[in-house]
Order: structure tokens, then C-alpha cells, then sequence
């Protein structure tokens, strides 16, 4: 699950309930490193290493990103080794290349299923564009972004390995990096959100009421 921190021990709790149940699922929680210096965190942590969960957390850093910088807002820029203090373990990956990520993803999910508690996984990235509106990213030039964006960007580097391959076309890619960044294509009335149903099969799993 994404989560902000205040929603970040949802994930501890489907972990617990995963527990209860005796089945082998991992909970997955997601958050930024905004997130990471929040008090709900580290009691989840707390908790998740106490009975040891099947849990992951993948904790997202913008290696760039502000307003403030990481090394403003954290004691600490090494923000995997966060739950050492509840003998959790931590790895940093390259955020930025999709094959470290999927074997990252699949290594901390046998950890949690082989009974060893939680993991953590911080994934450095780099955010091409400001946070928000409000934020101009006047902190980096325009020669860094543009730098990334073409020695580090996450497509390329995906789809590299299949086009050498001979698996597919560079041409898929190209159209449908074009169809992503046309604004017009991104809304409207034929829009993929728009004529897309939003409610899948599994919208309503996991879902409590009274």
C-alpha cells in the first residue's frame, strides 16, 4: 500500500492480520522520505519487528529534492539503516533502474516469507520536476536535470536490455513515452482515466465495515 505517514501503520496492521491468518502474504508499505521522520513510523517499525511481520517497507528518496534537502531535514541521509535501533534491517537501491528494483523487491519479499521480520528497501531516486507547484526547483540547474534524464532515466535504461534482445521494438517505447507526455491524451473525455472503469475486482479486498 502507498501511504503517508499518518496511514503508514495500515501496513503493520495488514501485516498483523496476514500473521493472524497464518497465510504467507507480505505486507508492502510505501512512503517518502518526507514521511520517514514521522512518530507513527517508528512505532509500526517497533511493533513489526516485536512479532515479527512478513512486512517491507520501500522508503522513496528523491536524491534532489526540497524544499528542504534531505541533509536539512535528517540527522541521518542513510534513511535505510532507519530501523536499526528495532534491529531491522536496511538496503539502499537505485531507484532509477527498474531491474535493481524488481530483484530488490523480490530478494525482500523471500527475506519476510523465510521468517526473518521486516525489511527495509530505500529506493534513491531523482525527481525531474518540482514536489509541488510551490516548488520551482530553483535548488538545481537545468544542465543536472537534463544530465539524468539522459544517462539515468528509468525508461531507458528498462528498455534497453529487451530491444538488444530482439524481445521488442524501440519504437513501443518511443510512442509510448509520446502518448505519456501529451497533456491532451492525459485527460478529456477519450482519456484512458475516463473511459477506463476505476472499480477493479480486488478494489473491494481487505475492505472492513460494520
Amino acid at each position: 500500500m502507498a501511504s503517508s505517514a499518518p496511514r503508514f501503520p495500515l501496513g503493520t496492521g495488514l501485516a498483523f492480520a496476514n500473521k493472524y491468518r497464518g497465510n504467507d502474504n507480505v505486507s508492502l508499505t510505501y512512503l517518502g522520505d518526507g514521511a520517514a521522520n514521522q512518530g507513527q513510523v517508528y512505532r509500526s517499525f517497533n511493533m513489526a519487528s516485536c512479532v515479527s511481520f512478513r512486512s517491507s517497507t520501500s522508503l522513496k528518496t528523491s536524491v534532489r529534492d526540497g524544499p528542504p534537502p534531505l541533509p536539512r531535514a535528517s540527522a541521518t541521509i542513510n534513511l535505510s539503516q532507519r530501523g536499526r535501533s528495532f534491529d531491522i534491517p536496511g538496503e539502499q537501491i537505485d531507484g532509477m533502474d527498474v531491474r535493481a528494483g524488481k530483484a530488490a523487491g523480490d530478494k525482500a519479499v523471500k527475506w519476510c516469507r523465510d521468517g526473518n521480520g521486516p525489511i527495509i528497501l530505500e529506493m534513491l531516486t531523482y525527481r525531474y520536476r518540482g514536489h509541488s507547484m510551490s516548488d520551482p526547483a530553483k535548488y538545481r540547474s537545468k544542465e543536472e536535470v537534463d544530465k539524468v534524464r539522459t544517462e539515468h532515466d528509468p525508461i531507458e535504461t528498462g528498455a534497453q536490455p529487451p530491444v538488444e534482445a530482439g524481445l521488442c521494438e524501440r519504437r513501443l517505447f518511443e510512442e509510448d513515452r509520446c502518448r505519456s507526455t501529451r497533456p491532451h491524451q492525459r485527460s478529456g473525455p477519450n482519456s484512458p482515466a475516463a473511459t477506463r472503469s476505476p472499480i477493479r475486482p480486488s478494489s473491494w479486498s481487505n475492505v472492513y465495515a460494520e
